[in-house]
């Protein structure tokens, strides 16, 4: 594995899925990496201009998970996929990899479906647990 998918391992989910988000919102291309200067450029479109806002900002992008169907939802979705991609490439050393591992998925599903009650028994149904 990466040595950054331990990182993602955070016990408090909304910490987790805030982390994500964030990403999400800088257009991060690598996971948990990008410069100052890509962070601060991402914060001023993201419209963060100090902590409050960035708490403010973070809690309405986490909405777009939980409020039903939207283009910044099916957005996210798609920003994801390909971002799990390269996180699966980097824990495998395979970049020829065009799926998403079975660990990465299981860690991620939680976050990106929060509102499917099943979600958990159907991630110990591919684990096997």
């Amino acid at each position: 594995m990466s040595a950054w998918v331990p990182y993602f391992i955070i016990p408090r989910r909304p910490v987790f899925l805030a982390f994500f988000i964030f990403f999400f919102g800088q257009d991060a291309v690598e996971p948990c990496v990008f410069t100052r200067d890509e962070f601060l450029r991402g914060c001023g479109a993201l419209g963060i201009r100090d902590p409050a806002s960035g708490r403010a900002r973070l809690a309405s992008m986490r909405r777009t998970l939980t409020d039903g169907p939207s283009g910044q939802r099916d957005a996210l979705y798609d920003w994801a996929f390909k971002f799990l991609v390269k996180a699966s490439q980097a824990a495998t050393q395979h970049q020829s990899l065009k799926s998403i591992t079975k660990e990465i998925a299981v860690l991620f599903w939680p976050v990106l479906l929060p509102e499917w009650p099943l979600v958990g028994e159907f991630a110990s149904f591919v684990t096997g647990a």
